[in-house]
């Protein structure tokens, strides 16, 4: 049986944030694995907590690329500690490291141009998590 994943018509910011119309876009296309590379790849996680959305921005270079690829699992759309999510703050939809600290969630852009910020106790309302990334692919085009 094929494992079938969305490839969503929606961009997360690795920059300032980009201000979207909705947190969930249409579905442009899919990528499917047979069931050996799925099980590789994603584990036990089910296709429809895959999502693929691309990357637009700077903030997360030298992990994350502008015009790549993530995989995010909807599925965990909470803070399950430290690692790099997809999230919703004041509009904008981001990707970047979120860390637990006693201040609250440190976000943090791998690339050393930007500075964290934390979302205190006080700002918890304006967060909404999507998904935790699990994978990102890189495209790189040479013509």
């Amino acid at each position: 049986m094929p494992y079938v994943i969305e490839v969503l018509d929606a961009q997360a910011s690795a920059g300032p944030g980009c201000i979207v119309s909705s947190e969930v876009d249409e579905t442009v296309s899919s990528i499917t694995y047979d069931s050996a590379g799925a099980l590789r790849l994603f584990g036990n996680r089910p296709a429809e907590h895959i999502k693929v959305i691309t990357v637009s921005g700077d903030s997360m270079s030298g992990t994350i690329e502008t015009g790549d690829y993530i995989f995010v699992d909807v599925s965990k759309d909470y803070f399950e500690g430290d690692g790099i999510y997809v999230f919703s703050f004041k509009g904008a939809v981001l990707v970047k490291r979120l860390q637990f600290t006693a201040d609250g969630l440190l976000v943090h852009s791998d690339n050393s141009k930007y500075a964290d910020w934390t979302i205190g106790e006080s700002h918890e309302q304006y967060l909404k998590i999507i998904g935790r990334v699990i994978y990102s692919h890189s495209v790189k085009r040479f013509v």
